[in-house]
């Protein structure tokens, strides 16, 4: 069951705040998880899956520039699996607390401390990732940033979009791609603009790194 005085500390860093600073400071001060906090980070998550610093107070934890939900890091991981994760970092200890709306990441609160939190049951989970998710909304903090891109359907790729795709994943131009699929430089280049509509991306990093996380990238390429 959730403590009282869980609900109590957890609502006030969030309801108390005028601006994403005080929330970011009344995180560390209330320490409503009994860890020993000494700093914390807001983050949002835009369209496309990118991380961005909201605001901050305190000790700095020093999130990766252009990370995204489709890298394999401590944050991103514990984002996109929407579960509330301690890591051991410099001494400290970092919590990252998830954010989500409709089953979507959408930011996430990084509250660095002395000690390793304590595990949250899922009452707690929820009402953290309720009360982040409602503060990013009312508060205008997760509009979409850059050019709108719908984000698609994986499924739709098809077996030579695949492979198409691990090539572009170990660095492959579209010329190399043509020469070893047997296919020309225009088809490979039509192959990879119907990549990123389904993907929901604009680069082929990004393409790159969504297909990894999705697994949608054959392990061994075969090169010729």
């Amino acid at each position: 069951m959730l403590a009282l005085q869980f609900l109590e500390d957890a609502t006030g860093v969030f309801t108390s705040a005028s601006d994403s600073y005080e929330l970011c400071r009344n995180a560390v001060h209330a320490d409503f998880l009994k860890s020993g906090a000494s700093g914390s980070h807001l983050i949002a998550v835009d369209q496309k899956g990118n991380l961005r610093i909201i605001a901050g107070y305190g000790k700095n934890y020093p999130l990766p520039e252009g990370l995204s939900l489709w890298d394999d890091q401590e944050v991103t991981k514990a984002l996109g699996s929407k579960e509330v994760a301690s890591f051991a970092w410099e001494g400290a200890y970092v919590t990252v607390i998830p954010f989500y709306k409709s089953l979507a990441p959408v930011g996430g609160l990084l509250v660095i401390s002395a000690k390793k939190a304590a595990a949250l049951d899922e009452s707690a989970k929820n009402i953290l990732a309720q009360l982040g998710a409602f503060y990013l909304d009312t508060n205008g903090l997760n509009i979409k940033q850059g050019p709108t891109r719908s984000e698609g359907n994986p499924e739709e790729l098809t077996q030579r979009q695949r492979e198409v795709l691990g090539f572009m994943a170990l660095g492959q131009t579209n010329a190399e791609i043509a020469r070893a699929m047997l296919l020309s430089e225009s088809t490979i280049r039509q192959e990879t603009v119907r990549i990123y509509r389904a993907l929901g991306v604009n680069s082929r990093t990004e393409a790159s790194k969504k297909g990894k996380a999705l697994g949608l990238i054959p392990k061994q390429p075969a090169l010729s």
